[in-house]
């Protein structure tokens, strides 16, 4: 299910874009989209922030004005999900991006490499696919920023496996 805000629901969050810049209504909606994506829906979620499901999806509904989501509220959401894209969007919304460093103990080198180099082959693929007509949409933007995000995520996670091998300094 995809909600999006009528042209009067958008006015009110205006004074974001006047403090902000281009800020758009993508937090909103990626809050709304972590929650109601969520295995079992905003009731199930809800329980598991111990709060009341009528409550959350007051907070989560971008047409609402009487209830917010909290920063706190936005993290453990984030937590509890897995779902990245408020954080995603708050970054995007500040004009950067994203990057998750996961790291394995049991990660080699090379096997970081290899997942870089594939990284780097996913990036390369979506800019083509996106340039291929001549015209790069916004979803095709937002692809493109996902896949170099990744990329920059593996190429940390490489460097900080070699950083780990450094001999330690007295």
């Amino acid at each position: 299910m995809t909600k999006t805000l009528n042209k009067s629901e958008k006015n009110k969050y205006d004074y974001a874009s006047d403090q902000i810049g281009t800020v758009s209504i993508d937090v909103l909606d990626a809050a709304y989209h972590t929650a109601h994506s969520y295995p079992g829906g905003v009731p199930a979620l809800a329980v598991r922030m111990g709060m009341n499901p009528n409550t959350l999806m007051s907070k989560v509904d971008p047409s609402k004005t009487t209830h917010l989501l909290g920063l706190k509220e936005a993290v453990m959401m984030q937590v509890m999900t897995g779902d990245k894209r408020i954080a995603q969007s708050i970054c995007a919304a500040l004009g950067g991006v994203f990057i998750e460093v996961e790291h394995s103990s049991n990660s080699t080198t090379l096997q970081e490499v290899s997942k870089m180099v594939s990284e780097f082959g996913e990036s390369i693929l979506e800019m083509q696919s996106a340039a291929a007509d001549g015209v790069v949409t916004e979803n095709e933007m937002a692809k493109c920023e996902k896949e170099v995000a990744e990329l920059f995520a593996s190429a940390n996670a490489a460097l900080k496996t070699l950083r780990a091998m450094m001999p330690k300094r007295d």
